[in-house]
């Protein structure tokens, strides 16, 4: 393999991941926006929060990733797939100790 070859396979290997990342946050944009229909919310308004704090966050994470990461040489996917498990934990059993109405 040259120099070329191992950047092909680095970009085909980030294009599939970023792929890969913006399904899974499709399919979890596709859930809120059901939940919101069931609760009525008002559809601009809902969007327009969502789409400001998501590119906030978005913003954040690629900036410290850049910065933080490089100096760390942490893996940053690892630890936020750890934080996205904990939080799905704390909602799932908040709802199964959750007393019915």
């Amino acid at each position: 393999f040259g120099k070329k070859d191992e950047v092909f396979a680095v970009s085909i290997c980030e294009t599939k991941s970023l792929f890969m990342l913006a399904i899974a946050t499709s399919i979890d944009a596709l859930i809120i926006g059901l939940s919101l229909a069931f609760l009525k919310a008002n559809l601009i308004v809902s969007t327009i929060i969502i789409g400001v704090i998501t590119f906030i966050f978005s913003f954040i994470g690629v900036y410290l990733g850049r910065t933080i990461g490089t100096k760390l040489k942490t893996n940053f996917t690892l630890i936020g797939g750890i934080v996205l498990i904990c939080i799905g934990l704390k909602i799932l059993i908040e709802h199964l100790t959750q007393k019915p109405i």
